[in-house]
């Protein structure tokens, strides 16, 4: 659920949602056991996970409760597993709009994370994001609006 706008009743609902998965996490899990967590959170974590940040502050899918709905995971014992590989380096963005041709150039948002328990980032080898995934392919139809992100573990 993407929320559709600051302050809109979906984005109220998906603020309510991330707020419940965090309590379920927390109730069902350990952070000293190996747990990944990964999908298409809807959420760039912070400015450098956005094509343009000034264009995307306070948006929906940037706006700071929602970045504050991803900190509590990390709170709980969750690490941004991405970020842990690529430290402050942008992106790479796992997802693009389908229009004014974002794609090509290079107008992308990180919202598909993984998120691991120290166990987990202990563990982490690279993190990489296919954009070839992403590329329309002659006669394959309409590829997603996502790219798949890929976790190497060793």
């Amino acid at each position: 659920m993407n929320g559709q706008a600051v302050g809109a009743p979906a984005y109220e609902t998906k603020l309510a949602w991330l707020d419940a998965f965090r309590a379920w996490v927390a109730a069902s899990f350990d952070p000293a056991d190996p747990l990944v967590i990964c999908g298409d959170f809807n959420v760039a974590p912070d400015d450098r996970d956005v094509w343009d940040p000034v264009l995307w502050s306070g948006s929906v899918l940037a706006s700071e409760p929602e970045r504050a709905a991803v900190r509590s995971l990390e709170g709980w014992g969750l690490t941004d597993l991405r970020r842990a590989a690529a430290g402050d380096v942008p992106g790479p963005f796992t997802f693009w709009d389908y229009t004014a041709g974002a794609f090509h150039k290079g107008w992308g948002l990180r919202i598909d994370l993984a998120l691991g328990t120290v166990p987990v980032a202990d563990r982490l080898e690279s993190v990489m994001v296919d954009r070839d995934e992403r590329k329309p392919t002659y006669g394959e139809g309409k590829p997603s609006d996502h790219a798949p992100l890929i976790v190497t573990l060793v």
